[in-house]
């Protein structure tokens, strides 16, 4: 399974869901490897920072696939299947159960739309903000793959104005996550807390989606 972490807005914490949802997948029993696709390698630097602070080394394979869509010369389409068969080989070389989570880059919607070829699932951090509702919607619109919005707040409280948007957002997606992530100093220290359950609960999510997709798939092969 080829699990995208995405949205097209600058800080929605792409990077750290993707970590902690590798991890996440890791602790509950499966083989997993996180592929970065960032330009700056964010996801690879943060592992790094957290095994130090730790001591310790991260239950997951981490592979570096820099992707610079603003770089002088690229090509988009030759840069996006490039990425993508990267990654495709990654999880074929894991066998059939191996789980990639993949870092993407904001502000580039043309190679989500690439990753659209490869992708099982996509989580699609929003934040509840005005300024990022667009940006959302565009996100979810670039995938046909099914999609699972994870709430993300900055602030103790929500209001109605925050529901209406995210019901905007939910409504064009396949799935609404029952976990909500909240802003932790922790995180932005690149730490890890003592409980992790929101990404616990996200993992099952996943997995019950991709279980009750074969099963319908199975279903409409005898019909």
């Amino acid at each position: 399974m080829i699990i995208i972490v995405a949205n097209i807005k600058g800080g929605m914490s792409r990077t750290t869901i993707s970590v902690m949802l590798s991890r996440a997948f890791s602790q509950a029993g499966n083989q997993v490897a996180l592929a970065d696709a960032t330009w700056f390698g964010d996801s690879a630097r943060r592992v790094r920072l957290m095994e130090k602070a730790h001591g310790l080394r991260m239950p997951f394979e981490v592979r570096e696939f820099p992707n610079n869509p603003f770089e002088e010369g690229y090509n988009p389409e030759e840069g996006g299947a490039e990425l993508c068969k990267s990654i495709q080989t990654v999880r074929e070389s894991m066998g059939s159960d191996g789980i990639v989570v993949v870092d993407t880059n904001s502000h580039h919607e043309g190679t989500l739309r690439s990753l659209d070829d490869i992708a099982d699932r996509v989580v699609v951090p929003y934040d509840f903000s005005p300024t990022a509702l667009e940006s959302t919607l565009r996100t979810v619109a670039a995938f046909t793959a099914p999609t699972t919005v994870l709430p993300h707040r900055h602030f103790p409280s929500i209001d109605a104005s925050d529901e209406e948007r995210l019901r905007k957002v939910v409504e064009k997606a396949s799935y609404l996550s029952n976990s909500t992530l909240s802003y932790s100093e922790i995180y932005a220290n690149c730490d890890i807390p003592d409980s992790t359950f929101e990404y616990d609960q996200l993992v099952s999510e996943l997995l019950k989606q991709t279980s009750s997709s074969i099963e319908e798939g199975l279903e409409k092969a005898y019909l």
